[in-house]
């Protein structure tokens, strides 16, 4: 995955999940089980470009498990807490609930080599918006 490619995908998620409105608290991401909060300075820098405000949270992690894996577990799991899947596309699934969003993007261990990684990566982005 080229960074461009990961910054405008950031950009589509924040864009998708930020409605006009006040943003207030934040809610929380599922974390996937069994993954590691990972600090990956390229990504925050990239992430810090393109997102001119503090009040989201992104953290980004690591699993051994695979793409599909991650991408099943929170497709079931925000279903089953009642969040609305409003897009999926380029690794990137977003959902809403009473004005609340979360979303996160899948980075394969192939595109994760970039970052000197050799595991699937997961960011997930959370807001809270009031309209």
């Amino acid at each position: 995955m080229k960074k461009t490619k990961l910054l405008l995908t950031i950009g589509i998620i924040l864009a998708i999940l930020t409605v006009p409105g006040c943003i207030e608290t934040e809610v929380e991401a599922p974390i996937y089980p069994d993954a590691e909060q990972t600090e990956i300075p390229e990504i925050q820098e990239q992430v810090e470009e393109i997102i001119p405000w503090t009040d989201t949270t992104i953290k980004t992690y690591t699993t051994e498990d695979t793409p599909q894996q991650v991408e099943d577990w929170y497709s079931n799991t925000m279903e089953d807490k009642g969040w609305e899947e409003t897009y999926q596309d380029y690794g990137a699934t977003f959902w809403t609930k009473d004005n609340q969003g979360i979303g996160i993007q899948i980075i394969t261990p192939e595109d994760a080599e970039q970052f000197n990684i050799n595991q699937t990566i997961i960011i997930t982005i959370t807001t809270q918006t009031i309209e």
